[in-house]
């Protein structure tokens, strides 16, 4: 009984994540939501390459970069309807955490933030 009970769980929320359009979480491609408006991305990559590939990405979205802080490891960037936060972090030795949050008229938006997880770790993988 308890059994059934954590499949038909796991079921439901499986459903739930493919019909909201979080396409990381069921590819398992080292994405996790981490907040009400944070996906994270953790790729074995050194830091410089994780940088440059999250620029590149709002780049290619026309997004306005105000703030590029390596010190503090955090870009931000608008475009016309959105806010965006991307922090680049190291967390082991050559592992880096990448956390994009987004937020549209002071409200989260985890679908945009998984679109730019997802350009981000295509252009990771183009970069290995």
């Amino acid at each position: 009984m308890m059994i059934r009970r954590f499949i038909l769980g796991f079921i439901a929320i499986s459903f739930l994540a493919f019909i909201s359009g979080c396409t990381a979480f069921l590819a398992g491609a080292g994405t996790i939501g981490i907040g009400m408006d944070t996906i994270r991305l953790e790729r074995c990559i050194d830091y410089d390459t994780a940088w440059n590939a999250a620029i590149e990405t709002l780049q290619d979205l026309s997004a306005a970069i105000e703030l590029e802080d390596k010190t503090n490891n955090q870009i931000k960037a608008n475009t016309p309807e959105y806010k965006i936060r991307i922090l680049v972090q190291k967390s082991v030795e050559e592992s880096v955490l990448i956390d994009v949050s987004v937020r549209k008229k002071g409200l989260p938006n985890l679908s945009f933030a998984d679109k730019i997880v997802e350009q981000i770790n295509t252009k990771l993988r183009q970069k290995k």
